[in-house]
């Protein structure tokens, strides 16, 4: 074969394909009719090129170039299709719905693990008053002694800005603080930071009861607790997920159960980090600005909770399972790479 006279002349067609290979990779609605049958007839045409190349000479830059080039075209004609936006976010939200309706045993006792700290911290406070030093730190009193003067400094909008960036990086961190521990002590972790929390909560929740301040203190919690508490709620639920799976993983092996529950519990994980994200806005405009009614707080807390509630009971609900959509068996020429996939 005469290389010189073979580039020559299939050069221009290799090059026109590369282009049209680009070209259906970054704007497949763009491409015209022609342009498809040409791209489907250049692809043809360069595979054969190839084979008669690996065929007729060893030159190694010749073969490289043309399986370069069928590399790119076979990428563009055998990817999935893109996911717009709308459909992307779709299948982030359903995500994160089926694997809370999977891991609702988890759930459940992740919120049992805190509101059986928060009962048990007010009880010992209300029976043993003596016993104040073991539930509240020293450190923690000037905060409690804040919020028993009921009161809140207004803030700028500058300053309210500002705290609302901190909550946003601060808030999230909890959340993948509380589902790592969790997942590397597969659950044990998270019993702690879930029973230090309610702990705290409880504590919080007598001291302002025995003023008669707890109302207040629950509407200041309310819009953004709805989102921020369940979160953190959501993400301990990630390490027991995990731990669930290492106790009783049933007839599978326990590697297996793992493998399965870790797929929801990195969801679960996600979920919780939206969720502290979504509650820092409501933390620092919201929750805590002096101007805003107390009842108003309440109701706006509750619609969230609400609409959490909603989501996660109904959203996908008859939807196949999110995690494994779209991993159809992909049709007899789909599999049959061309030379191009074989170098």
């Amino acid at each position: 074969m005469n290389e010189s006279e073979f580039v020559r002349q299939g050069k221009d067609y290799w090059l026109r394909l590369r282009y049209l290979a680009t070209k259906l990779e970054q704007s497949p609605t763009k491409m015209e009719a022609a342009e498809i049958d040409e791209f489907l007839r250049l692809y043809r045409q360069t595979s054969a090129d190839l084979a008669r190349a690996r065929a007729e000479t060893s030159n190694p830059e010749l073969i490289e170039s043309l399986n370069s080039v069928l590399g790119i075209a076979y990428s563009a004609l055998y990817r999935r299709p893109r996911k717009g936006v709308r459909q992307t976010a779709h299948t982030v939200l359903a995500a994160g719905a089926q694997a809370f309706r999977r891991q609702f045993i988890a759930i459940l006792l992740s919120l049992l693990t805190t509101l059986g700290a928060t009962f048990t911290a007010a009880g010992i406070l209300h029976f043993r008053p003596d016993l104040r030093s073991y539930v509240i730190s020293q450190e923690m009193e000037p905060l409690f002694e804040h919020w028993r003067k009921a009161d809140f400094e207004k803030r700028t909008s500058g300053q309210n800005l500002l705290m609302s960036s901190f909550y946003a990086s601060n808030n999230p961190r909890v959340a993948v603080t509380t589902s790592a521990i969790g997942a590397s002590t597969l659950g044990v972790g998270s019993f702690f930071l879930l029973v230090m929390n309610g702990q705290m909560l409880g504590a919080l929740s007598w001291d302002m009861a025995r003023v008669g301040k707890l109302g207040f203190l629950l509407s200041s919690l309310a819009p953004h607790g709805a989102s921020e508490l369940s979160g953190m709620i959501v993400s301990g639920a990630a390490g027991y997920s995990l731990g669930w799976a290492v106790i009783a993983p049933g007839r599978r092996r326990r590697l297996d159960s793992l493998r399965d529950r870790g797929k929801d519990a990195l969801v679960l994980l996600g979920m919780g980090t939206l969720m502290m994200y979504i509650a820092a806005p409501f933390e620092g405009f919201f929750s805590f600005n002096p101007g805003v009614p107390q009842w108003l707080k309440s109701i706006v807390g509750l619609l969230v909770f609400l609409g959490w509630c909603a989501y996660w009971a109904f959203y996908a609900r008859n939807e196949p399972n999110a995690l494994i959509e779209g991993l159809e068996m992909p049709d007899e020429e789909a599999m049959k790479a061309p030379a191009a996939s074989r170098s």
